[in-house]
């Protein structure tokens, strides 16, 4: 590098002394100005305040974890976290959508949210949302469950993302208890009782897809009970006469 392109001090204070100590430019740096990112974030969580939608957030608490297959088949969901959530799919539902397949109609309807990390904090007591976790989508009164959570998108802009992008996709139950008693919202002031009714939605999805050991066995034992029995005639397996 010519030395010369740059101006010198006598005291050797210039940028001899600066490139001994950073390889950029410390008094121009766009990626660790404290006082930008700080206002950055603001401005992220305002406009999700004002342009966002509000939610509820079911934290998923596992029951009995399976080591060997490394998955939970109990979970149960027991309370909500109101909290507010920018909706990206302005136009719709986004993914694969309703369609018709082999094992039937399948509804694979997706969003994408975007959430302020310090925001969620405040509202839910959590650092990041998780994957397993659901979203209860007010407007369309659906739920979904959150599929990915993005950390990187935009990618550090000014040195610190204040925001994280959350794939959802409609929920498909399975089983999972469903007891929600309380909704919070991050705040010291009683939830309305407005916001419990309308989470009777959610509670309403319990039971319906519930299974005992054998309880399957047992219904097509009782079913048989109504099949006649027959002889077979003529060594296939049938009651009909080839004839």
């Amino acid at each position: 590098m010519d030395n010369n392109l740059f101006a010198q001090l006598e005291s050797g204070l210039g940028f001899n002394k600066t490139r001994e100590s950073s390889v950029t430019n410390p008094y121009a740096s766009n990626f660790d100005h404290v006082n930008q990112q700080q206002l950055h974030d603001t401005l992220v969580a305002q406009s999700i305040n004002w342009c966002g939608v509000e939610c509820f957030y079911l934290k998923r608490e596992i029951v009995d974890f399976d080591n060997f297959f490394g998955e939970a088949p109990n979970s149960s969901f027991k309370e909500a976290k109101k909290i507010s959530m920018y909706v990206e799919n302005f136009e719709g539902y986004q993914g694969q959508q309703d369609f018709f397949d082999k094992f039937g109609y399948q509804v694979n309807d997706e969003l994408t949210f975007t959430i302020n990390p310090k925001t969620f904090a405040i509202q839910t007591g959590m650092d990041e949302p998780r994957e397993g976790d659901l979203i209860f989508f007010k407007l369309g009164k659906d739920l979904f469950e959150i599929n990915w959570v993005e950390p990187d998108t935009p990618f550090f802009p000014l040195g610190k993302n204040p925001m994280r992008s959350v794939v959802a996709q409609k929920f498909t139950y399975s089983g999972e208890q469903m007891d929600i008693q309380t909704v919070e919202d991050g705040t010291p002031f009683d939830v309305s009782q407005f916001e419990l009714s309308s989470v009777e939605l959610i509670n309403n999805i319990d039971g319906q897809n519930d299974t005992t050991n054998g309880e399957e066995r047992e219904q097509l034992k009782n079913d048989s009970d109504y099949i006649d029995d027959f002889e077979s005639i003529n060594g296939k397996h049938s009651p009909f006469s080839e004839d």
